[in-house]
């Protein structure tokens, strides 16, 4: 059996190294440059509380919508009189549901009750339109 010995010259080993840590600096450079801030990336929205009407005809009533920077933290059925709950019979309990449902999912692809689709439409649009204005340009 024979024995082999390799010879690594101190300056060679120096070489690669330097050639190493130049290498590693230069692609953190260009990830950081390459890449949004990290806070930018997570922010979604500016945050606080945004009125949108909502189409009713001639009854009124608004949603706001609370938000922080990255998560919606509040819809709420605001200044609908008794004349429109009274036009307007499911605009609460619809309200109050999806309320509850977009807050929790974080979303407005939630299931709405089939008995309110179009005053669950109505409110939904009038949420969007709140985010839109909420939302980082």
């Amino acid at each position: 059996m024979s024995s082999h010995f390799f010879v690594i010259k101190l300056k060679d080993v120096i070489k690669t190294l330097i050639i190493a840590a130049a290498a590693i600096v230069v692609l953190v450079v260009a990830l950081s440059a390459a890449a949004p801030s990290f806070k930018s990336s997570k922010s979604l929205y500016i945050p606080g509380t945004y009125r949108t009407a909502l189409a009713l005809g001639k009854a009124s009533a608004s949603v706001d919508v609370t938000v922080d920077e990255r998560k919606i933290k509040a819809v709420e059925l605001t200044e609908a009189g008794s004349d429109t709950e009274y036009f307007y019979p499911l605009l609460r309990s619809t309200a109050a549901f999806l309320e509850d449902e977009i807050v929790k999912n974080q979303s407005l692809t939630v299931a709405v009750p089939e008995n309110a689709s179009v005053t669950a439409g109505v409110i939904l649009q009038a949420v969007e339109e709140a985010l839109e204005d909420a939302k980082i340009r």
